[in-house]
This record gives structure tokens, C-alpha cells and sequence, in this order.
């Protein structure tokens, strides 16, 4: 029998990231091309423009060394693993990486305390999704130094659905 413990996950997750790394080595390769994102990123554009395009799409999260790196990696290898390649590369961007689990974090906090999407009523827009996110950026994604929860759990719409009195 399994009991959970802290323990008994951490055991059997050791040495677990070295199992998986094999898998991940060589994706550029097995990448559907054809499925590649043509409009902005085809081989038809300039590798500067369609890098451009690329990193403003992904929040500019790529620093100007990063970006001339790429850049020179494209230009040297301009076929489509190549792209294939650099639009990974971008993807597993540390900045980009916290951006999106900060989105994806403020997005939680609406649909399980809330329970409704950050524009529905009362909010007619992302107003307050937004000033959500942004904390939570300020506080460079540590929600409980930003008291996510504890502002979520004490906001009399969260209250309203235990008791309709608030």
C-alpha cells in the first residue's frame, strides 16, 4: 500500500527529471512544420522581423543578447527546424514563463472563488483582472506576499455565496 507523504512523493520522484530529459532533447525534429505558425513567423520573413514579431507577441520577454542569438541562429540555419528550434527556445523563456503562470494563477483565483470569468458581471471588462495581474507581478508571483487568497476569501462577492446577507 502507498501512503502519500512528503517523503514517499519525493522518493519516488527523484531522479525523475533525468528520465525525462531523453525525451526532450530532440523535438525540434519531430515538430509538425507544416503546423508551425506561418502568418508572422514564415520563411518568407526576414529572421530579425519575424523574431521581432515573435517576441512582441510573447510580452518582449527576450533580452537584446538573447535576441541577437537568435537572430544569428536564424540566419545562420534559416530551414524550418531551424524556426522550429528558436520558437522553442522563446517558449521555454524563463520571464515568459512567469508571465503566464501569473496570468494563469489570477485566471484560478476567478473561476474558484469567484466562479465566472474575469469580465462577467460585476466586472463589464478586465479592469480588475488586470490590477489582479499586475499585483501579482509587483510582488514578482508570490501570491501570498501579494494576498491573493486572503483578498479573494475576504471580498463580500466571494462572502455572497455562503451568505446572502453580505
Amino acid at each position: 500500500m502507498f501512503v502519500v507523504s512528503k517523503g514517499n512523493v519525493r522518493r519516488r520522484l527523484r531522479g525523475f527529471g533525468g528520465k525525462v530529459e531523453p525525451y526532450k532533447g530532440d523535438r525540434g525534429s519531430s515538430v509538425k512544420l507544416d503546423r508551425l505558425p506561418t502568418s508572422h513567423f514564415s520563411m518568407a520573413v526576414r529572421a530579425s522581423v519575424g523574431l521581432a514579431r515573435l517576441n512582441q507577441n510573447s510580452g518582449n520577454v527576450l533580452t537584446e543578447e538573447e535576441t541577437s542569438a537568435l537572430i544569428a541562429e536564424l540566419t545562420a540555419d534559416g530551414t524550418a527546424v531551424a524556426r522550429a528550434d528558436v520558437l522553442l527556445k522563446v517558449a521555454k523563456n524563463a520571464l515568459l514563463d512567469q508571465h503566464e503562470r501569473n496570468r494563469a494563477f489570477v485566471l484560478m483565483q476567478y473561476f474558484g472563488y469567484l466562479r465566472r470569468n474575469p469580465n462577467d458581471a460585476p466586472d463589464s471588462n478586465f479592469g480588475s483582472y488586470d490590477f489582479w495581474l499586475n499585483k501579482l507581478d509587483e510582488f514578482n508571483g508570490n501570491f501570498i506576499e501579494a494576498e491573493m487568497v486572503k483578498a479573494f476569501l475576504s471580498s463580500s462577492e466571494y462572502r455572497r455565496r455562503f451568505d446572502p446577507r453580505w
